[in-house]
Parts: structure tokens; sequence; C-alpha cells
């Protein structure tokens, strides 16, 4: 479960799943939600034990709760015979986790996955790229995530890869330096943080400097085609600037794959040129969840790739992506009806996505199907290309267009308040608090 949930989804998910065991932190960063979640996981009757990583005083007596330790210490009691004989009666049909969705629009679906559902996308995914018990990952994205359950942390396990845990968000660019991964596993959010300070830095260099990584990464671009001056030039270039990039990400990184959003092609084409290629790819929740994603060779920037084995990709005549194939999942827990509205007649399962497939079978995903914007005037326009060109503006962190049945369109933005900070110091101005900011 995020550790951003609010208690309410917390306490709904932990009911709806019936959930007997539940394995809990401290979160002592904000005492208050603590609390808050605690008192309300204690009124759910399924719930039989609460396993404590650290010390919860709110609880202590508690008798249904233990600690880490002690639950460690009680499995020893258990006969080795008895977990072998719950081993052999799981198939590979059997449920082998329920991940809920976020639920933006109402309470949180219950995905079912069975470990064949797991399984089989971990294997075909693998497949599709370049990587085996050599790599070290380092996992900072949550584990209540379907992209990084299967791709960080299963597909890992699959490859016999190491897996490095980042201490927190705060701290990924000190971890990277000390466990120098070769493969990441990103959404667009870090990777556009990532670009936007490399510009940052070079913005605040001398002209010479800024026209010198211009020039490299025009080179880098038609790499493929130079003559021996500008192979020479692109190789001091990436001694002088590229080299230092890669260093901030450890050294060794070889690939990154980015998921979970849509990312700006711009980005993507950056970290190809200064020498980390970006594997897009595209999944969902209920598709366990990779459907498509490049790879070395067939790097296709601005897809999502192409569909890896075992998956079908067919397009509705509305442009909806429709998926079927192995990792489908087994339906929404106790929720017949929502399961019916998105598995059709012939195996498919309607994603919500918009997009298209091109004549080399890559997937292009324009938008989600609910949130087209249509105007008064009756045009039907994908508020992600808009957001994505103005969240392209160092002053902005975030971007939602609106404008439904309006003649025209507008955007709700949060500014970067870092990089505003960093530009009024460099100009000798004190940086304005919020309400003096959102009125100018």
């Amino acid at each position: 479960i995020y550790t951003t949930s609010a208690p309410d989804q917390v306490s709904y998910i932990l009911e709806h799943s019936e959930a007997k065991c539940a394995f809990v932190s401290d979160l002592p960063s904000n005492p208050t939600f603590r609390r808050e979640i605690h008192a309300k996981i204690m009124t759910l009757p399924s719930l039989a034990r609460v396993v404590a990583f650290d010390l919860i005083s709110d609880h202590a007596a508690e008798p249904r709760w233990s600690f880490w330790e002690d639950f460690l210490e009680n499995a020893k009691e258990v006969p080795p015979k008895d977990f072998y004989t719950r081993i052999e009666g799981i198939g590979s049909q059997s449920i082998s986790t329920i991940i809920y969705t976020s639920g933006t629009t109402g309470h949180p679906k219950g995905v079912l996955l069975s470990h064949f559902n797991i399984v089989s996308n971990c294997h075909n995914g693998c497949k599709a790229l370049p990587a085996d018990e050599k790599d070290t990952t380092l996992s900072f994205l949550p584990l209540s995530h379907a992209f990084e359950r299967t791709g960080g942390f299963y597909g890992m396990l699959n490859l016999g890869a190491r897996i490095a845990y980042a201490q927190s968000i705060a701290t990924i660019g000190q971890d990277i330096q000390e466990t120098h991964p070769t493969i990441l596993f990103a959404v667009p959010r870090i990777l556009e943080k990532i670009h936007a300070s490399i510009w940052d830095e070079v913005g605040r260099r001398a002209r010479p400097i800024r026209m010198a990584f211009n020039h490299a990464l025009a080179l880098a671009d038609r790499k493929n085609s130079l003559g021996v001056f500008d192979r020479f030039m692109l190789g001091v270039y990436h001694k002088v600037f590229f080299s230092k990039v890669l260093a901030r990400l450890g050294g060794k990184t070889r690939f990154i794959i980015s998921g979970g959003a849509k990312l700006n092609p711009k980005i993507a084409t950056f970290f190809d040129q200064i020498g980390i290629p970006v594997y897009q790819g595209y999944g969902l929740t209920e598709t366990s969840p990779v459907v498509s994603v490049n790879g070395p060779g067939k790097n296709k920037i601005g897809s999502v790739g192409q569909p890896i084995h075992g998956v079908d990709v067919s397009i509705a005549e509305d442009g909806e992506i429709l998926v079927r194939g192995a990792p489908i999942m087994k339906g929404y827990y106790k929720d017949e009806t929502a399961t019916q509205a998105v598995m059709d007649a012939n195996g498919y399962f309607h994603t919500g996505d918009i997009g298209h497939l091109d004549e080399e079978g890559y997937l292009f995903v324009t938008d989600r199907k609910k949130e087209l914007i249509v105007t008064s005037g009756g045009k039907k326009i994908p508020p992600q290309t808009l957001e994505n060109l103005l969240q392209e503006s160092p002053w902005i962190e975030q971007a939602c267009v609106v404008g439904e049945g309006q003649k025209f369109l507008a955007a709700i933005v949060v500014p970067s308040k870092a990089n505003l900070r960093k530009h009024f110091e460099s100009s000798g101005r004190s940086f304005p608090d919020d309400a003096t900011m959102i009125g100018s």
C-alpha cells in the first residue's frame, strides 16, 4: 500500500481485501497520520495480526500486535513440511497478488494477478531487453506500483541480477554513487528533473561553454554519419561534458527503462545523445503490467515500443488500445461489474488509452480516452501533448490543461520554486512568498 495513501483508503484496501496480516512501519515523520491509520486498522475484524518493523508505542500492548523479530522467531516453530505442502497446493492460475489501482475517481479496484500472469510477463519482458545476472538496479519506486514490482523486483530476480534499495527519494543521488547501477527503472518525472537540473547548470555557464554543449548534442544526434574530425570532437565532448552527466548516474548505467506515464520525446532524445538510451514502455496494472517496450537496435523514440511476446495489441474504431494475452488480469476482486466493463467477448482488455500502431508495429499512446477535452466547438484535444510542452519550461513544475465545453483552453500551473529561487538569487533579488507570486 502506498505510504502516501490517505487513512480512509488504507482502511478500505485492508477491509476490502480481507487482509489477515499487515506489516507496518512507524512513519515517525507524521505522528498524527500514523495514529489515525493505526486507529482505523485496529477496527478491522478480519485483521488478526499486525507486525511492526519499528517500536510503535501507540499499540505496543495490543494482543494483535507483534514485532518483526518476534515474528521471525515464531516462524521457526512451523514445520518445514507444512510450508512445502502449501506450496504444492498453488497452481499457475492461483492468485499471486491483489494490486489496488490508484482510486482517483472512486474506491480503488483490486486487480487480481495470477502467478502465470506475472511469471509470463517477466519472462517475455526480460527477453526484450539486454540484461543478465551481471546487472544491478537501484530500486527507488514504490513496490506497490506494478511497474516497479514486476520490472525492478520480479524481473531482476528472474535474471539473477542484483537489487539495491534506495534509503529514500531524498538520498537517490547518494545511493546511486554507492551502488553504481547498470539499469534504472524510472518514471518520466524523475528523468524530467534530471534533464532540467542539467540544463539549469549549463544555462549558468559562460556563452562559449553553452555553445559547445549544444554543438556536442548536435554531433551526438548524427553520430552514425560523422566524418573523422567530428568523431574526434564528439570524443572530446564526451570526456568534457557527457562523462560528468554519466557520473551523476553512477558511471555504469547502460540504459534506463521508463514507464508509468508518457515520456516527452525531447527528454528521451537528450539521454540518447549523452549515451544512455531510454527505453520507453507501456502497460497497466491489469496487464501485469508490460504490454510493449522499446529495446536495443529498435528504440523508436516517441513510441512505447513493440508488443512483447505473448501480447496481442489491437486498436478499436475509436482509437482505444485493446490488449489480449498471457498477462491480462483475472479480473477485479469482488467487482464483476467493473470486470465486465473492461473485458469484451473476444478476450480483449479495454485499456482506456488512445493510440495507434505504425507500419512497423510500434505502439504510440496519445492520451487517455476519458481525458480528451472536447471544446464548445466540438474539437477533441489531447491535453497531455500541451501539458508536456508547458512542462518543458524550467519555470514550470507541473501543468494541467482544462477547458471541457469551453471555447478556449486554460492551464493550472505549479511553478518550479527551486529554479525560480535560483533565478531570483542570481539577479540579486529576494524570492517572493506564495501570495506575492500568485498575485504577480
